[in-house]
């Protein structure tokens, strides 16, 4: 599966706005599904349209995967990667 959505995916560098609009949505849908899942009554409408709203959120999930860019997707396959190591430089770390 991996190897389908790296080919599919965009370059590895993608600008610093583009990087946090993926991260905000993909943030968002995240908490979406928390609610979904201990508080659903906070949704308007969710009890009638359950299915398509979980839809859309999932695609939209899988699609903020290719906002974020190769390098998030690298980042993502790494947390399946026991021998995986994260490599900061130094001009980020503070």
């Amino acid at each position: 599966m991996f190897a389908f959505f790296k080919r599919a995916a965009p370059g590895a560098r993608v600008s610093r706005t583009r990087y946090r609009i993926g991260l905000v949505i993909w943030a968002l849908l995240a908490l979406f599904g928390l609610i979904t899942i201990y508080a659903p009554d906070l949704i308007p409408g969710y009890d009638r349209h359950r299915i398509v709203m979980s839809l859309v959120a999932d695609l939209t999930f899988v699609l903020s995967f290719f906002v974020l860019g190769g390098d998030f997707w690298d980042k993502f396959r790494a947390l399946f990667l026991y021998d995986a190591k994260v490599l900061i430089p130094e001009s980020e770390v503070g």
